[in-house]
């Protein structure tokens, strides 16, 4: 099944993102995302063989896709052809991967899904593959003419791409990730975020990095809530590191910029301290009036 990952092949949908095309597969891709089902079977007017998605990253929907394929996604990409003529450049395909410079955190290139998953995502494969070869028998796919494979379409199908996601830190990208796992509704994306975000958090030594993923963190792009938690419960546990460390990431600019990152610290970093075991509450009741000290003077003979 991940091998129909951007291949044309038994494709009877079309992901239209800014200057790219991705090829995909609806008996793929719509059993996992409410956001593609709904888009794809609910009446949307972008239903006819194709979905556009011009305010979105390419870069991100391919990570989409790649995981609605393998279910996982990877640091590294690749996207498919552009919506550009063509140029006489004759390079072959080649990755981009700029953007893992020097990685603090290794993610596989790959992992396979589990037995069951890949199982049932295989029969979803065999569907697709029976259903876009009864539907193409005529040569046309939603209406359209289908686009006939030459000899060398795969070695220009891959080309690299550019976008501003390409250098940034990858607790970053992970943050983006999960962003668009709430936007396509895709719960299985968002555990996965959620984990890669925890892990690379911490490791995060570089202050515009760290600042970078709070502001988004802290954004209205996406529903964060729930991962703003838990990464707020990551930076109290590791906070002498975060701000005392080699590289202190958490200092005055941060909190000014971001005020409501600072009020979600405060508490919990009060919490945390006063639960020390050297932190012991005043043994003494609070709130009784004060009334001071009486003095008695005693006389003593000489």
């Amino acid at each position: 099944m991940s091998n129909l990952h951007l291949s044309s092949e038994y494709s009877d949908l079309k992901i239209i993102c800014k200057d790219k095309i991705f090829p995909a597969h609806k008996l793929l891709v719509c059993p996992r995302s409410k956001y593609f089902h709904r888009a794809c079977f609910a009446g949307f007017k972008e239903t006819k063989g194709s979905i556009c998605l011009d305010d979105k990253s390419p870069v991100l929907i391919e990570k989409v896709l790649e995981f609605l394929y393998t279910g996982n996604y990877t640091l590294g990409y690749r996207t498919t052809k552009t919506l550009t003529p063509p140029t006489d450049d004759n390079e072959g395909p080649r990755m981009n991967t700029n953007h893992t410079r020097d990685p603090l955190i290794y993610f596989p290139s790959r992992r396979r899904a589990t037995d069951e998953y890949a199982a049932e995502m295989e029969e979803l494969a065999n569907d697709a593959a029976v259903a876009a070869v009864e539907n193409s028998a005529d040569g046309f796919v939603d209406g359209s003419p289908m686009n006939k494979k030459g000899p060398n379409e795969e070695e220009n199908n891959v080309e690299p791409a550019v976008d501003i996601l390409a250098d940034c830190h990858p607790c970053y990208f992970h943050v983006r990730m999960y962003g668009e796992a709430d936007y396509f509704m895709i719960d299985d994306l968002k555990i996965k975020a959620e984990e890669k975000v925890l892990a690379s958090l911490v490791n995060c030594s570089e202050v515009d990095s760290f600042s970078q993923i709070i502001a988004e963190l802290y954004s209205g792009r996406a529903d964060y809530g729930r991962l703003r938690k838990l990464a707020l419960k990551v930076i109290v546990d590791n906070l002498p590191t975060l701000r005392k460390g080699f590289t202190p990431v958490i200092n005055a600019k941060l909190m000014e910029s971001v005020p409501d990152f600072a009020v979600d610290l405060c508490l919990p970093t009060i919490d945390k301290y006063v639960g020390e075991p050297h932190m012991r509450p005043n043994p003494f009741p609070t709130g009784i009036e004060y009334k001071g000290v009486i003095y008695t003077v005693h006389s003593v003979g000489l």
